[in-house]
């Protein structure tokens, strides 16, 4: 039973299948019978549902960035999130009573249904400096054979927005640079022309550090030189060393 209609996006409206679903419940909760051959109803779904949002949601398994899905006639809304690849929450209030549910647990390593393949781990330099710029590339295919963009996430609070469309197989290329220093992971994830969204690719660590001057060794070795044999200072007044001094 899917209560889902894809390609999923916000504002897309479709009808809840219908199931049949016939038998009893027994339900115990710590040692306490609840429910003892409770009928069960023979019939959900049908009713008009709709995407009306993202937002990023926490269950017992984690914080999923998820659609929020809401039914029109009944109380009943509820989040799926691709990277879990199922229902994370749901709410319900009908007339046969009151549900609430969250996702504890899961496994799942695909995108969502028709989506691409999980990108490659970006390719670039690892290390660098501040205000450097590098460029990075990632690549995936689609069983489809739908066009590509591309969304690479450069681990300091931005991104590239998406890029494309690529042909599937297709490398996309991305650059950046980052303003401080730091350890950053660049992950990036792939949608097709369908609005179907991969999972992220695995992250690539950059390192970003300012390198010490060659000026500030040389100058702290020489004032140790001079403080032990302070003669050596004449020495150092010849056009050689201020030459080498003023190295940077």
């Amino acid at each position: 039973y899917n209560p889902i209609e894809w390609p999923l996006s916000v504002g897309k409206q479709w009808n809840l299948p219908v199931s049949n679903i016939e038998g009893f419940l027994d339900f115990t909760y710590d040692g306490d019978k609840i429910f003892d051959g409770l009928a069960m109803p023979n019939v959900i779904g049908g009713q008009p549902a709709k995407c009306t949002g993202t937002e990023a949601k926490t269950v017992g398994a984690g914080t999923f960035d998820a659609y929020k899905i809401e039914c029109i006639y009944e109380e009943i809304e509820f989040y799926y999130a691709s990277t879990a690849g199922n229902l994370i929450d749901l709410h319900a209030v009908t007339d046969d009573g009151t549900a609430n549910m969250d996702l504890k647990s899961y496994s799942y390593s695909g995108g969502e249904p028709g989506a691409p393949n999980k990108p490659s781990k970006p390719s670039g330099p690892t290390s660098g400096k501040p205000d450097e710029t590098f460029e990075y590339s990632s690549s995936t295919t689609d069983n489809e054979g739908d066009q590509i963009y591309y969304l690479f996430n450069w681990g300091d609070g931005t991104d590239s927005g998406w890029l494309g469309p690529k042909n599937s197989g297709e490398t996309c290329k991305a650059s950046h640079k980052w303003t401080s220093q730091g350890s950053f992971e660049v992950k990036v994830k792939a949608k097709d022309t369908e609005e179907h969204v991969s999972v992220w690719s695995d992250s690539l660590t950059v390192s970003i550090s300012k390198s010490r001057s060659t000026r500030s060794y040389l100058t702290r070795f020489l004032e140790n030189l001079i403080e032990k044999f302070p003669r050596i200072a004449r020495l150092l007044e010849c056009p050689f060393f201020e030459k080498l001094l003023n190295l940077q």
